[in-house]
């Protein structure tokens, strides 16, 4: 099979699973199968798929039909100018999320422009913020990477995504800037070190409880319902905070 036939078999597979972006995902994945540039794929697309690449490729493809998001499949993601490590049981970042991080540097550098992946200037004797609930990281590392001079505590009650998130730290070079604390912000005696702090931003979960296994299977199926599930409202989080 050649590479453009792959694509579009592979595409029309996807849309049958009921994938929401099949033409873009078999892209993605072949892209991965082959380890090649999207421009040679659309280059060279005649040529074909050799037998180990039709191996890797239909291993990928089983799993994206199973629902299994594209982010864990590959191992990781793009996030504001990072990269970031995705694994099973932590909440894997989306493209929405970034959106609050351009809001808080607009926030915390008073409205200066600073692009996905540039950087603030540097604030005289440096300044702090927390993270509430840091996942894989995703925030406070996109974060500090665009903000030099500040440091980070970011928080989490899982284990599992303090290790990961201290993974992603270092893997963007920002870990001397950030702590990572374990604990839960909703609970009454939370006090995170490092305060005072000039910003708290979170990306709590708001899905209401009788909602979640409503949606996409990649969601209900691969996020932790604890980053997920808001209360009977989707404001239990929300308040806590305040």
């Amino acid at each position: 099979m050649t590479r453009g036939a792959a694509l579009r078999t592979l595409a029309a597979r996807l849309a049958r699973a009921g994938v929401e972006s099949p033409e873009r995902d078999a892209e993605t994945l072949l892209l991965h199968a082959l380890r090649i540039p999207r421009a040679a794929l659309w280059a060279e697309g005649g040529v074909a798929l050799t037998p180990a690449e039709t191996e890797a490729l239909e291993a990928l493809a089983r799993a994206r039909e199973r629902r299994t998001p594209i982010q864990l499949i590959l191992g990781e993601v793009p996030f504001h100018g990072v990269t970031l490590a995705v694994e099973p049981g932590v909440f894997i970042p989306r493209p929405e999320t970034e959106g609050l991080v351009e809001a808080v540097v607009r926030a915390l550098t008073e409205g200066a422009p600073v692009p996905p992946g540039g950087r603030a200037p540097v604030p005289p004797g440096g300044r702090a913020l927390l993270e509430l609930g840091t996942g894989t990281g995703a925030i406070a590392v996109a974060l500090l990477h665009a903000l030099p001079g500040w440091r980070a505590v970011a928080v989490d009650r899982s284990r599992k995504a303090l290790r990961l998130a201290a993974r992603n730290a270092a893997r963007n070079g920002v870990s001397e800037r950030l702590t990572l604390h374990p604990g839960d912000y909703r609970e009454a005696a939370f006090s995170p070190p490092g305060a005072p702090f000039d910003a708290v931003v979170s990306n709590p979960p708001y899905v209401r409880s009788g909602d979640i296994d409503s949606l996409p299977p990649e969601v209900s199926r691969h996020d932790p319902r604890e980053a997920l599930d808001g209360g009977a409202d989707g404001l239990d989080s929300l308040r806590r905070m305040a």
